[in-house]
């Protein structure tokens, strides 16, 4: 009972932070961080917790420039299968597409091609140790990190690039001998290469955001201590309206005509339940009543 409480009260969380930010649908706002959850969570945490730590990157992540939940939610969910293959946390895939957001990258096609260059990296470990002149200590830091930490691996390619390459034309001539032909991940290649301070900056934020995890549920702690500010309010305002003098002089005018029409409801009843009773014991006299009234009144027909 008590995982159940906990898991609506993630939920409940997801929805009032990032309802508005993942098209303020409850139903979609749940499956989708349900979802990420699912694939990114840590496994050694139950799924309310981590629900509530991948709420609260999606929520966190927004307050960078130019970065929406949306954008990275669609991202994160189309790097999943690259998630599950090399290892990569949310936070590092956060990272990552902030930068791409800003840069002006559609979501899914952005998340799908991260994931093909993740793809290029590690099938490829020889051909881009030779293109991109490594010595042999780093071929195997490169290696290493390709087998262990494949985010990093990226970094580590992106910074190689960048040095080896001082102009967009030298970029260009590099990333075809790596066989990177694709137009848009080569755009994203030398987006990212360009601001990979700011990927590491992004990731870093993001991956705190999802460690801490308290993003939301400080979000529905203060939209509950709000919807409670306001119930108190309303109910001091209609405590002092009944309180006050003229509106309780009111009451009791209203409170006395309504005992007044009951009193003679009842009084009534009373004599309406006696007429029988009074018309049998007096039969005789109401039927002579009856014949002196018709007389007087056909006499004074006749004259």
């Amino acid at each position: 009972a008590n995982g159940t409480k906990k898991f609506v009260e993630a939920v409940d969380a997801v929805n009032i932070a990032l309802g508005d930010d993942l098209n303020n649908n409850a139903d979609e706002v749940a499956n989708t961080v349900g979802k990420l959850a699912n694939t990114y969570g840590d496994v050694t945490k139950s799924i309310d917790e981590n629900i509530t730590k991948t709420g609260s990157l999606l929520n966190e992540i927004s307050k960078l420039p130019v970065t929406t939940g949306k954008f990275i939610a669609d991202f994160a969910l189309a790097t999943s299968a690259a998630a599950n293959t090399y290892k990569t946390s949310i936070g590092d895939f956060a990272g990552i597409g902030s930068v791409l957001e800003q840069a002006g990258f559609e979501s899914k096609t952005a998340g799908n091609n991260v994931s093909k260059l993740f793809g290029q990296l590690t099938a490829n470990v020889a051909k881009y140790s030779k293109v991109l002149q490594l010595s042999g200590q780093e071929q195997k830091q490169f290696a290493t990190l390709l087998n262990t930490d494949t985010n990093e691996a990226l970094l580590f390619f992106l910074e190689k690039l960048d040095l080896l390459n001082k102009s967009p034309i030298e970029i260009d001539a590099t990333l075809k001998k790596l066989g990177l032909n694709d137009t848009e991940i080569i755009g994203i290649t030398k987006t990212l290469g360009v601001n990979i301070d700011k990927v590491r900056a992004s990731q870093e934020f993001a991956n705190k955001a999802f460690s801490d995890g308290t993003s939301i549920t400080n979000e529905r702690a203060k939209a509950l201590a709000s919807l409670d500010s306001v119930l108190s309010r309303i109910s001091n305002t209609l405590a002092n309206v009944f309180a006050s003098p003229e509106v309780i002089n009111g009451l009791t005018s209203i409170a006395n005509a309504i005992l007044t029409v009951i009193n003679f409801a009842i009084g009534l009843i009373g004599v309406l339940a006696q007429l029988p009773k009074f018309i049998k014991e007096n039969k005789v006299s109401i039927s002579l009543l009856t014949i002196g009234l018709a007389a007087f009144n056909a006499s004074i027909i006749i004259a």
